[in-house]
């Protein structure tokens, strides 16, 4: 029996890896497209960083500082938690400036990455064709196409 299920558990995990396969390769083609995971990890280090600061400097707990260093990273400020101290203020304003960085940052990045033209491979006939068109257009010359194919072909 227990083998049974051992067998059937290895099926399954074979059968789900094999069905995450493609979801996790796109998933990591987009976070690594760009430096995202990059930027994200900075931002998630940055509010960490300052949540920890904060519930230090306010005197409160860590999950209250987060909110607090989401919100502020974030611009959108709710106002609910504030700072009153002098070093609370500090990492605010710190965090109020890189925040708004990050965040425009980690914006781009995601738009490039959706925004990205699909890569083509260029073949020496796709060259030849091109250098053709501009021989027709006039660009080139004769001559000048000559060396293109014989460059393209040799």
């Amino acid at each position: 029996m227990a083998h049974s299920i051992r067998t059937a558990r290895n099926i399954f995990a074979a059968h789900w890896h094999h069905l995450t396969h493609h979801f996790r390769s796109r998933l990591m083609r987009f976070l690594r497209g760009g430096g995202l995971i990059y930027y994200l990890g900075l931002s998630a280090g940055l509010i960490l960083v300052a949540s920890v600061i904060y519930a230090y400097a306010e005197h409160t707990n860590f999950w209250n500082g987060l909110w607090w260093a989401i919100v502020t990273a974030t611009t959108v400020g709710y106002g609910d938690v504030t700072p009153h101290t002098l070093l609370g203020r500090l990492v605010a304003i710190i965090l109020m400036f890189t925040g708004i960085g990050l965040i425009g940052t980690l914006t781009s990045s995601i738009t490039a990455y959706f925004t990205a033209a699909p890569t083509t491979i260029s073949t020496p006939a796709d060259e030849l064709l091109k250098y053709q068109k501009l021989q027709q257009d006039g660009v080139i010359s004769k001559k000048e196409l000559m060396t293109q194919k014989n460059r393209l072909l040799h």
